[in-house]
């Protein structure tokens, strides 16, 4: 009966030792830096996104915040390194709505529940973007006007094939009528120097890649795709003023591969959900012109399958 006592008390400290060190292993988390890996291209919006919240975020998360720069395919490559990484909660990816267009046109090799939506930030509409030393396009209205007489002449760029810029030059097409050369870049930041070189006739494309230079007066935007004027534009129409049914805003959010332990994903929801109540963020929005679009894990997820679902109606639509 002795023997029999000791051997169950000992199975109880081995138990409690494991729940123990369970439980600090996980108070532990993160022990080395954890490293976020983004779509976009240096200096880009996607990239100042990243590197902001970066910033902010790995003082509350206790270790630095290292931000990969992985562009191409509209966010394919930055989501199929992520997807191939360890799911231990050290490699993150930060991605934009256009994630939704290549998990919905089934251009990857792998679909929506590769990932865990931890957390929304921003977001930011599209705009149609000109140099504004180009004195064929004054307005939206000069542009279509301009494109029906010369169809398929005007060479249009953004960031990506399939992705949110992509699909808003697309509905822009249908709505007026008109045909013009999708040209897809790595990132806006690459589209916009074709722009100022001339290379590209105009750029569908969220402002805050642009923003410098729309302040510089070097670009001008003929039209935004939010539902009422922009408090950052209020000179500049709404697609829908000019008669076109497009609201459409592009989100920036964080993402873990699936597979992540759920102590882990707190402590990042955590972390990036106090960052981006943090005063610091509170200037970057308004810096930057971005809109508050905050979500936290449990409605980001669903918020995101809705859209891919609503995306694959639309991509059918186009065949």
């Amino acid at each position: 009966m002795l023997r029999a006592r000791a051997i169950v008390f000992v199975v109880l400290m081995v138990m409690l030792v494991l729940t123990v060190t369970g439980a600090g292993l996980a108070q532990q988390f993160p022990q080395k830096p954890v490293t976020v890996v983004t779509l976009g291209s240096p200096g880009s919006a996607a990239d100042m996104f990243a590197r902001t919240l970066a910033g902010v975020a790995e003082k509350y998360l206790g270790k630095p915040i290292v931000v990969e720069n992985r562009p191409g395919g509209g966010g394919a490559a930055s989501m199929a390194s992520v997807r191939a990484a360890q799911p231990d909660g050290y490699t993150l990816l930060q991605t934009t709505r256009s994630s939704s267009f290549l998990l919905a046109g089934g251009q990857l090799p792998f679909g929506p529940d590769a990932f865990i939506y931890l957390v929304r930030g921003n977001a930011d509409p599209s705009a149609l973007l000109v140099r504004s030393q180009d004195g064929r396009f004054g307005t939206v209205k000069e542009f279509v006007a301009y494109a029906k007489a010369h169809p398929g002449t005007l060479k249009v760029g953004g960031a990506g094939t399939g992705s949110f810029n992509h699909f808003v030059a697309v509905k822009f097409m249908k709505e007026a009528g008109i045909v013009f050369s999708w040209i897809p870049y790595n990132s806006g930041s690459d589209a916009l120097l074709d722009l100022l070189g001339g290379r590209l006739d105009a750029m569908i494309q969220t402002p805050g890649n642009a923003l410098g230079q729309i302040k510089a007066g070097q670009v001008r935007v003929l039209a935004i795709t939010t539902e009422n004027r922009s408090p950052f534009y209020p000179d500049v129409p709404t697609f829908k003023e000019e008669g076109y049914a497009i609201v459409e805003l592009n989100w920036r959010g964080i993402l873990a591969p699936a597979g992540v332990p759920e102590e882990r994903l707190r402590v990042l929801e955590q972390a990036f959900t106090r960052a981006m109540q943090d005063p610091e963020w509170a200037t970057y929005l308004t810096n930057f012109q971005q809109e508050d679009a905050f979500l936290p894990r449990s409605e980001f997820g669903r918020s995101a399958l809705e859209e891919i679902e609503a995306t694959r109606e639309f991509l059918k639509s186009l065949r």
